[in-house]
């Protein structure tokens, strides 16, 4: 599916940064790619799953080193959330990572209830 432009005057903001997993160091004078890939829209918000690779450019040996989910909002020029267009998941990845996504949403929002006693 091709990217679509949010909307022009848009901001996107990255409220969440969720699950971060280091997996392995990045060395000084390693060739690093950052792979970006939607897997959930709301009315506002967008989840992206990012993963992090690099290489030893002697080696050309390729390892993930992390990878996380952000979730971003989108917001208008006076900091109101703004409407995005849906995304839809065609491919049985996309709809795993999709399905993934909701079910991460569920835990964040008990994890959030459960942390309501240290705020109070």
């Amino acid at each position: 599916m091709p990217v679509q432009p949010v909307g022009v005057g848009v901001i996107v903001l990255p409220p969440i940064f969720g699950g971060i997993r280091f997996v392995a160091p990045i060395h000084v004078g390693s060739l690093v790619e950052v792979e970006a890939k939607v897997i959930y829209t709301g009315n506002s918000s967008m989840h992206i799953a990012l993963e992090v690779n690099a290489c030893d450019p002697k080696s050309l040996n390729r390892r993930i080193t992390t990878h996380c989910i952000v979730i971003m909002v989108a917001v208008d020029q006076n900091g109101q959330s703004e409407r995005i267009p849906k995304w839809i998941p065609e491919t049985e990845e996309d709809k795993r990572q999709h399905d993934s996504a909701i079910k991460l949403m569920e835990m964040r929002k008990q994890i959030g209830e459960e942390m309501q006693i240290f705020v109070e």
